[in-house]
Formats: structure tokens, sequence, C-alpha cells
């Protein structure tokens, strides 16, 4: 049997590596619905051309680059924006093929390197929030954030 202290030693390592894991990040219930609330948290909203995307490796956000067609909703004076996007149902497509031109929330945040970074808008555990341009999409995300255009 070893001595007490390694055992109290090996007990406190433990317990140190127990409550000092982050959590878990990961969806348990994915919801299959959107809920178009959620670009209540955009400080921007474009209809938009998808120019590129790019699938980073894991643990890293995707990234997205927009040609601005009209602005919805906030203002920008730019023509393109790249933005980062990170879905949390890890369901990032390798490719982005469909739909090109889009409604697209996006807000300004601190990135995990500590810089500046725009992110695409997404709901947690949800579907994609880079949604279709449509006329019925529009007055959707429109009465989600309570702007009846």
């Amino acid at each position: 049997m070893p001595p007490p202290y390694i055992v109290l030693n090996i007990y406190l390592a433990g317990m140190c590596l127990l409550f000092s894991a982050p959590p878990a990040a990961a969806c348990f219930k994915a919801n299959p619905e959107i809920d178009y609330t959620i670009f209540r948290e955009s400080d921007l909203i474009l209809r938009a051309w998808v120019v590129a995307y790019e699938k980073r490796p894991a643990g890293q956000n995707a990234v997205f680059r927009f040609e601005v067609l009209k602005t919805l909703s906030g203002d920008i004076a730019a023509r393109e924006v790249k933005a980062e996007w990170r879905n949390s149902t890890f369901g990032e497509p390798d490719t982005w093929i469909e739909p090109k031109e889009v409604i697209v929330g996006l807000k300004a945040e601190i990135g995990r390197n500590g810089l500046a970074t725009i992110s695409v808008v997404q709901q947690p555990c949800g579907p994609v929030s880079i949604l279709e341009y449509s006329w019925q999409n529009l007055a959707r995300v429109m009465q989600g954030i309570g702007n009846q255009k």
C-alpha cells in the first residue's frame, strides 16, 4: 500500500483535473427548426452573394466571403465582408454549393485570438442560419427581429 501522502496527492490531482476541465460544447439534442429571433443578435443583416467558403481544420471556424448586394438591417460601406462561421452542430460542409444568394446575419465579437472579428449569427444546436434569399425567408427574418418591412 502506498504512503498516505501519495494517495492524497493523486486524489488532489484528480480533483483538479475534474473541476478544471472545460464544459463540452457538443449538442445533445439539435433543434431542427430555425428560430428567426436569432437574427436579433445581428449587428448587420445582409442580402449577399457567397463569393468564397473555406472549411478549416477541426477546432477552427469556417470562413465565408460575402459580396454585399443589399443591407437589410444595420450600416456597412464595404462591398465585401469576410466572416467566421461557428456551426455548433459540427455540420460545416466541406464545400459551399448552394445557396449562393443568401440572407445572413453578422455580428462583431472578440475572437479566440483576442482580436475583433465578424461572425455569422448561428443558432446554437440549430440548423444553418445562412438562408437562401427568398421573399418568404426575408419576411420571416424581419418578423423575427420585430421589423415588418
